[in-house]
């Protein structure tokens, strides 16, 4: 069951949770960061044009009783786009990574109406890089950010999966989507590549280690 939702606001965390679920973490607020107990959408609505408008580096925990009640009323402030993308490794065990526009990422994209979000990630890591998967292994859940597009205030939902790429596949960037770079990333080399990559990458690839230590553990 979701308990919560971090979402990326021009430069600070919006992070909706469950009242439960706030009260079992037993969370104390520090610097920068508020706890807003949810009342309803227009209060919501107030708040995004005020954390968009006068914060950076915040954290703003929203609580409700009814989370998905919340989320409803955040999400709907917001054309809502729908992408997926992978975390794709090789057989050695590199990830697969691209840089576009100064900055390392992961490679993802919108999926088309009526796509399979499985299927439309397959292709956006194929379309961007060159990679042709050869099997998708779990879904690692999804990120959230918004920007605004031609004044329009977009929230982006991206659903990541762990992907195995072909190591043979010729690397291509998508010159046209902005990407200047395609590399397979040894495991050493990650961290310093994050540091100069997004805040959501930088929480996908960390939630991603952590699912594959529990796993190694299983065993």
């Amino acid at each position: 069951m979701i308990q919560s939702y971090k979402i990326y606001l021009n430069q600070n965390q919006v992070i909706l949770e469950s009242e439960e679920y706030w009260h079992f973490k037993n969370y104390i607020i520090k610097d920068k960061e508020q706890f807003i107990a949810f009342e309803n959408e227009e209060q919501v609505k107030t708040l995004i044009n005020t954390i968009t408008e006068k914060y950076q580096d915040h954290v703003f925990y929203i609580v409700a009783k009814n989370l998905e009640e919340l989320k409803m009323a955040f999400f709907s402030q917001f054309k809502l786009v729908i992408a997926g993308g992978g975390l794709t490794y090789n057989k050695a065990g590199d990830l697969l990574m691209i840089l576009r526009n100064g900055l390392w990422d992961l490679p993802k994209g919108k999926i088309e109406p009526g796509e399979n979000i499985m299927d439309g990630s397959k292709r956006e890591v194929k379309e961007e890089t060159g990679v042709k998967i050869k099997d998708i292994f779990q879904k690692l859940g999804c990120t959230y950010h918004t920007y605004n597009l031609h004044n329009k205030a977009i929230l982006k939902e991206t659903h990541w999966f762990s992907m195995r790429g072909k190591s043979t596949s010729e690397l291509k960037p998508q010159i046209k989507e902005g990407i200047e770079e395609v590399r397979w990333v040894k495991n050493e080399e990650i961290d310093a590549l994050l540091e100069k990559s997004y805040p959501n990458i930088r929480d996908i690839v960390a939630k991603s280690r952590v699912l594959n230590h529990a796993q190694q553990s299983l065993f």
